[in-house]
């Protein structure tokens, strides 16, 4: 899939901030019929490590995720478990690579491994969107780094030709 441009994000965001609440709703259960087993996947991944608020930004970041790529990319193949399996295994791996040299931080090596992916803008917004949920305190912050590992194995599991 060709990488999404800022501005086509900023329109899908748009439109996403005008919908209803039960609109809203509607979107999710459009999600679970166009990609099950990423909302199983969802489920699943978090069950034991997130309380509710966390599961809930969760899904919300997820749908608005699939949202804008679905608008992107027309014809996506709808995503099988055992290729998020795959991708998740593969992000592990990624996740664990990441030595932090001692004038490096952590976020340095985040912000390249973001601003490397195919979807960068995507990553972006929602790195920064898990931060302002940070700071709102709708997720602890030990919490940031798993949600954004979780959000970028849907991310690459929706940018798979």
């Amino acid at each position: 899939m060709n990488p999404i441009s800022v501005e086509n994000i900023q329109a899908r965001w748009s439109e996403l901030e005008q919908l209803s609440m039960e609109e809203q709703e509607i979107l999710v259960s459009d999600m679970s019929a166009a990609q099950p087993d990423i909302l199983v996947y969802l489920t699943d991944v978090g069950e034991e490590l997130l309380d509710q608020e966390e599961k809930e930004v969760l899904l919300s970041f997820a749908v608005v995720v699939w949202f804008i790529m679905s608008k992107e990319n027309t014809t996506a193949k709808q995503v099988e478990e055992i290729s998020l399996d795959e991708i998740e295994q593969k992000n592990i791996e990624l996740l664990e690579a990441l030595e932090v040299e001692a004038e490096e931080t952590l976020w340095d090596k985040l912000e390249l491994l973001l601003n490397e992916h195919n979807q960068s803008e995507i990553m972006n917004l929602i790195a920064d969107e898990l931060l302002s949920s940070v700071d709102e305190n709708l997720i602890k912050e030990e919490r940031f780094l798993l949600l954004l590992f979780i959000l970028k194995t849907v991310v690459d599991a929706l940018d798979e030709d």
